[in-house]
């Protein structure tokens, strides 16, 4: 079974070097981190653009040989919007196969799909329990139709797949390695793809809430920053209904739009909040020479494809 995020480091030791591969409508992007004793080393990093969204063997394959031979253990990364999570409370008493059992029987009333067409995984949340002997958790759930072929032409294009992990999850991730970082702040992370955006809220490296939302432009391919902001502030009202005793205290921007200044100063404008661009911090990660251009090192598709990159290490949240 291909694992989605957060199973312990013991169970999935990140102990080799790992390629983080994180796939939009537009642009693929990998990045081969690997773990050394004074912390990781970023070596090999690229991205390349997708044209009519053909994801094939043909191109997973020149993908490949952009990267050495030896690295082979790959993470996928899956947008929020292919994929389902939802929050659930079971009995705390309850092993991971009975749980397994139990969200496989009642897939149709969590996902409204029978098990024979989800791939679903869970975590536990918290080991403390309600007052019911309750424990919390987060099940992710994707159609096998929409994951299943591309894990075939990654296999044949020649990498071994370790885990299938999902964008909010990779950005929690990265938030550390960040030069704008700070743990015990509620932080909003914004990541905008051409076509939508993934907005997420983490407190104390926990993500507490995550969600994508789709571009309805007249003209999506062309995008402002009004717009893009509207579509912000909308993800920031459904939060602040859902969580208004956890208050906002900052905003990192990241993704694949030309607007990311002007919006950081839209942002900070009207809603009041401090707001920054996400770049990935030299003090944490070494670099080859290829990053000699800083450019490089802020690439959104690289920030990302780092934290698939980084999965199974000891600064998951």
């Amino acid at each position: 079974m291909f694992k989605f995020l957060n199973k312990k480091q013991a169970d999935f030791p990140f102990c080799e070097a790992q390629i983080g591969l994180e796939i939009n409508d537009s642009k693929l992007g990998v990045t081969t981190i690997m773990p050394t004793q004074r912390g990781h080393k970023i070596l090999n990093n690229f991205t390349m653009k997708i044209d009519n969204k053909k994801i094939g063997r043909n191109l997973l394959t020149q993908v490949r040989q952009k990267i050495p031979s030896e690295f082979k253990k790959t993470i996928l990364g899956m947008s929020i919007n292919d994929v389902m999570i939802k929050q659930v409370k079971l009995d705390a008493c309850l092993s991971d196969k009975n749980i397994f059992d139990y969200l496989s029987h009642n897939s149709e009333e969590y996902f409204g799909e029978p098990i024979d067409k989800l791939m679903i995984d869970f975590e536990r949340l918290a080991t403390t329990k309600d007052e019911a002997n309750r424990t919390e958790l987060r099940v992710v759930a994707t159609r096998r139709n929409k994951l299943f072929p591309l894990i075939e032409n990654l296999s044949q294009a020649g990498f071994e797949m370790k885990a299938v992990d999902v964008d909010v999850f990779a950005l929690v991730r990265i938030l550390p390695f960040c030069d704008v970082h700070a743990c015990h702040k509620i932080t909003g992370i914004v990541y905008i793809y051409p076509n939508g955006l993934v907005y997420c809220v983490v407190k104390d490296q926990q993500l507490i809430y995550s969600k994508g939302e789709i571009f309805n432009f007249t003209n999506p391919n062309q995008p402002d920053n009004t717009q893009i902001f509207g579509t912000i502030n909308r993800a920031l009202q459904y939060y602040k209904a859902r969580y208004p005793a956890l208050k906002l205290e900052q905003i990192i921007l990241a993704g694949e739009s030309q607007h990311l200044v002007e919006l950081v100063i839209l942002i900070s404008e009207q809603l009041n909040i401090t707001t920054s661009i996400a770049r990935i911090s030299e003090k944490v990660f070494s670099f080859d020479s290829i990053f000699e251009d800083e450019s490089k090192i802020n690439n959104p598709a690289i920030l990302m494809s780092c934290g698939l990159g980084l999965w199974g290490s000891d600064n998951e949240y």
